[in-house]
């Protein structure tokens, strides 16, 4: 739907939402700091802005203040699991490496049946070549069903060694 734009202009309009959608969530949080959905739409902004590192304190923020009872739980995981991936793309250290690992467990024990964090604990495995570790968590993953919700809350191609996708 829509038309196509030109490249230039698509970049322009890209930037120029970006620009809008930060100013509006900058304005509304500081009528309401603790609105964690603003928050979160922050941390996503920003993520998709390509701006990881500045994504990481509106995820964690919106960690901190939003209601487990209240708020969905797929929204907690992916906030977890975007932290931890981000902490380990931009790694120096095996402290960071550690750093990851622990948002993306505590993804995992957060939501058990969901096998993002599962595949993302097996690709760390995999840049250490602990290949027995890999193949565990890459199992786990691919022993997890598709979640049945929108596909913008899941990432489909990481239940694709599911032995039911694609029958």
């Amino acid at each position: 739907f829509g038309h196509k734009m030109p490249p230039k202009r698509h970049e322009w309009r890209k930037k120029q939402r970006f620009e809008m959608n930060v100013r509006r969530l900058r304005e509304e949080l500081e009528r309401n700091p603790d609105d964690a959905r603003c928050l979160q739409y922050m941390g996503n902004t920003l993520l998709d802005a390509g701006k990881e590192k500045q994504s990481l304190p509106w995820y964690k923020r919106f960690l901190k203040v939003c209601d487990p009872k209240k708020f969905p739980l797929a929204d907690r995981y992916a906030a977890m699991n975007r932290i931890g991936q981000i902490v380990y793309a931009a790694r120096k250290s095996d402290a960071d490496i550690v750093k990851a690992k622990e948002w993306i467990y505590r993804a995992v024990e957060d939501s058990p049946a969901r096998a993002e964090a599962y595949w993302m604990l097996g690709v760390i495995a995999e840049h250490a070549e602990d290949w027995d570790r890999a193949i565990h968590w890459h199992d786990l993953a691919a022993q997890q069903k598709v979640p049945s919700m929108p596909s913008g809350f899941h990432n489909v191609a990481v239940y694709a060694r599911a032995p039911w996708v694609g029958m």
